[in-house]
C-alpha cells in the first residue's frame, strides 16, 4: 500500500474515532459519560496507537531496542 494512502487511511480512522466518542451513549444509559470517555480514551490513546505502530513499522521492538534509552524515555 502506498504511504500516502496509508497515511490518509490513518487520518480518516482518527477522525472517525474522534467523532464517534459519544455515539454509544444512548445504549449505555447506566454509565456516566466519564466512564464512556475512559473506555474511549483507553482504546483511542493507549491501544490503537500500538496497533497502528505495529502495523506500520516493521520490527518496531527492534527499533526501540536499538534506540538510546534517553531518547525512548523522553
Amino acid at each position: 500500500m502506498p504511504e500516502s494512502v496509508q497515511g490518509f487511511f490513518m487520518i480518516v480512522v482518527g477522525g472517525l474515532l474522534q467523532g464517534m466518542i459519544m455515539a454509544p451513549m444512548p445504549y449505555l444509559k447506566k454509565w456516566a459519560w466519564e466512564n464512556i470517555w475512559l473506555a474511549y480514551a483507553s482504546f483511542a490513546y493507549l491501544l490503537l496507537p500500538w496497533v497502528f505502530a505495529l502495523w506500520t513499522i516493521p520490527s518496531l521492538f527492534e527499533v526501540y531496542a536499538s534506540a538510546p534509552q534517553v531518547a525512548v524515555v523522553r
